[in-house]
């Protein structure tokens, strides 16, 4: 049987993590929009760029843990989201529990990511590596940190550890 990597205690902090975030940002603020998505051999917007709160909570629901990690397919996704808003300020909270295995991988995401973030896209990330050890960890925590904006990089275990980045 295969095991798929985010399932059980990963897929409960991302989507607690997930809730946190929306509870945060659309606490009280009229001019926020998110949108979710999520991605696992590929992506798909689950929740489009909204104010309201109700839905996206409801969209969480539809998180789940699926096959792989193609980190490329959930930035090229949020990128066309947030480029069809005219917005002041435009942010990526990218969460992954390991390395990608489908789409663009290593310097060529990292690449990506760069043109991201030439578009004056803020991009977060928080990896949720309790699973992985030894180079598979530094690698996924050497990744996440190349992706990010400079000083947007965060190692979390459950969405508790979240309190600091919200």
């Amino acid at each position: 049987m295969a095991t798929i990597s985010m399932d059980g205690t990963p897929i409960i902090e991302a989507r607690n993590a997930v809730v946190k975030f929306v509870n945060t940002m659309m606490g009280g603020k009229e001019d926020v929009s998110v949108s979710i998505v999520t991605y696992d051999n590929s992506a798909r917007a689950i929740a489009a760029l909204t104010s309201n709160k109700d839905t996206l909570l409801q969209a969480i629901d539809q998180i789940y843990a699926g096959g792989g990690t193609n980190i490329d397919s959930g930035l090229t996704i949020a990128e066309e989201l947030l480029n069809a808003r005219n917005a002041k300020k435009k942010s990526i909270v990218l969460l992954s529990d390991g390395l990608p295995n489908d789409g663009r991988t290593g310097e060529d995401l990292v690449d990506y990511a760069q043109t991201l973030k030439d578009q004056d896209i803020d991009i977060y990330t928080l990896g949720f590596f309790t699973a992985l050890d030894g180079s598979d960890r530094m690698d996924a925590e050497k990744l996440m940190k190349n992706l990010a904006s400079p000083g947007m990089d965060y190692q979390v275990e459950t969405a508790d550890d979240l309190v600091f980045f919200f």
